[in-house]
């Protein structure tokens, strides 16, 4: 896919990786900050955790932190591959990795992930990956 001249479908599919990308870096980033800061708390001088309640509140943060990283790295190596144009079907599985929202960043992300979904089903792209020549526009 990478010999062939620039059409709208390359360029939607060029736009959609990016999302993703920046997507999956800031889920990553954002992810590892906080995992970061919920340790850096507890290293804290009289930093403890006082009931039961406080302890699942922080559990919970940490374990949706920790879920962040094989999310981002989903939709990251999902953006990456579009861009190369290697795989429609690991695109999508990205784009549905960023409608999950237990990302860090999962407002930004879901409305990549509708878009790109929405550009990955369209009958352009769809042969632009299956290597046929673009449907005739009426």
């Amino acid at each position: 896919m990478s010999d062939l001249p620039p059409s709208p479908a390359r360029t939607a599919v060029h736009q959609v990786a990016i999302g993703l990308i920046v997507v999956g870096g800031l889920d990553l980033l954002l992810g590892l900050l906080a995992c970061c800061s919920r340790v850096a708390r507890l290293g804290q001088n009289g930093s403890t955790i006082s009931s039961d309640a406080e302890a699942a509140g922080y559990l919970t943060a940490v374990a949706a932190s920790l879920l962040s990283f094989p999310l981002g790295a989903v939709i990251l190596a999902a953006g990456i591959v579009l861009l190369r144009g290697k795989s429609r079907t690991f695109g999508i599985v990205g784009a549905i990795a960023a409608l999950v929202p237990l990302s860090c960043c999962f407002l930004v992300s879901i409305p990549v992930g509708v878009w790109a979904l929405i550009v990955l089903n369209r009958a352009d792209v769809k042969a632009l990956f299956a290597g046929y020549p673009p449907p005739p526009q009426w």
